[in-house]
This record gives C-alpha cells, structure tokens and sequence, in this order.
C-alpha cells in the first residue's frame, strides 16, 4: 500500500466510533455486543494552507484511493497513550525468595519506541516462596509488546528483562527475584502508530484561498 504523501501539522478532529449489534431470542430477551473488537477511528484533517503543486498531488492521491477498497497508510501526530490503570498483579508458587511487596507499572512498546508507564503503579505483599506476576491488558493499535517495570518502591521501577509479547499476556518474576538494575521507565513518550486507512466517502474538500494557496479537507476511516 502506498501512504499519504501529504500530512497536516495534526488532526483538526479524532472520533472513536463504538456501534454495537442487538440480537433478540425467541424468549423476548435481547442480547447487545459490540460491532468491532475495538473502537473505530475517524479523523478529519485540514491544511489550512497547501500551495498548489501540494493541492494537485492530494487530488490525484484521493482520485486513486476513494473508496474502502483502496486503503493506504498514514501516520498520525498523535502518540500513542501510555496506560492508564497498572497491571493485575498475582503469584504463583516457586522460587525460595522471602515475603517482600513489589510495586509494578507497565508501559506499551514497539520494537523501536515505546510510551511512558502507566498513570497507576500497582502493588503486592507476594508471599514467602511465590513469584509476583503481572498481567497486561490487550495491546492497543500500534504495540507489539509490553515491558514491565517493578520496584521495592513506587519512584524505584525497574525495566525488566523480558518484555510481554502477546497482548493479554502476564510477566512473572525470575526465580532469584526481579531485576533491580534494570533501566528507569521513559520519561517522554516516543511511540507514534501509522495507521491503515480510507477516505471516506465524498470526504475531500478544496477551496480556493489565493492564486498560489488551496485550503484543504479530508475525512479518513481506520481500516483493519
């Protein structure tokens, strides 16, 4: 697929778009569930100002790619958030290390970048001969995996050496104990998506601003 040769300084508009489908069973009761697995993205995009060699290449980008059928690349400015709650902490049996509390935050990562931790750092007393685990929730759209950090304190997390790699996936501690000389968590988040998308239909706009200046305006859909 080919990407959008030409993006705005940002997004003028981002929408998160839930449907969700009602069945009914002959018993008169309905049952709703969600359309997607996740949430649906809708962005609108504005160049305020598009000199007219910019304005042609756009025009001749979405007479080929108007349509769901010919979707392309584009890579928002936004970052991708970092998580919000920390993961859920539990212990299973193992290892010979004695009763201590561990405090663990999380953040999500590609192989190249990665978000800073979570907004919550969870805690847990684990118990004399049992190993902490921690478990993620599901990778949202651009993350490929999770790097756990945990500490003896909330303000002294440590990268561990393994990251989560499958989304919903649950770290658990090495048998002498977590790494305490592991990296500090990131402190600007650096991760940024490019996403797969189509315009939507009837969606581009362009108005005349001067003899050498275009304004101009898109809708595109996430596709998956």
């Amino acid at each position: 697929m080919e990407t959008l040769p030409i993006v705005p300084e940002f997004p003028l508009e981002v929408e998160y778009e839930n449907y969700t489908i009602k069945s009914e069973f002959q018993n008169g009761v309905f049952q709703t569930r969600s359309q997607w697995p996740r949430s649906r993205r809708r962005w609108e995009l504005v160049w305020h100002i598009a000199t007219n060699e910019e304005a042609e290449v756009l025009q001749a980008f979405y007479r080929e790619h108007k349509g769901a059928a010919n979707p392309f690349y584009w890579t928002p400015g936004e970052k991708v958030p970092r998580p919000y709650a920390g993961p859920v902490l539990g212990q299973s049996a193992g290892g010979a290390l004695g009763a201590r509390t561990r405090y663990v935050g999380f953040s999500w990562a590609s192989a190249t970048a990665e978000t800073t931790p979570s907004y919550v750092t969870t805690s847990l007393a684990v118990s004399s001969g049992y190993l902490l685990t921690a478990t993620v929730p599901r990778f949202p759209v651009g993350v490929d995996r999770a790097w756990v950090y945990v500490g003896a304190t909330a303000i002294t997390l440590c990268k561990q050496a393994t990251a989560i790699t499958l989304t919903a996936g649950t770290w658990t501690e090495p048998t002498g104990g977590y790494d305490s000389g592991g990296a500090a968590p990131q402190t600007v988040n650096g991760l940024v998506e490019t996403v797969t998308a189509c315009f939507a239909e009837d969606s581009m706009k362009f108005t005349k601003g001067s003899g050498v200046a275009w304004s101009c305006r898109a809708n595109l859909i996430e596709v998956w």
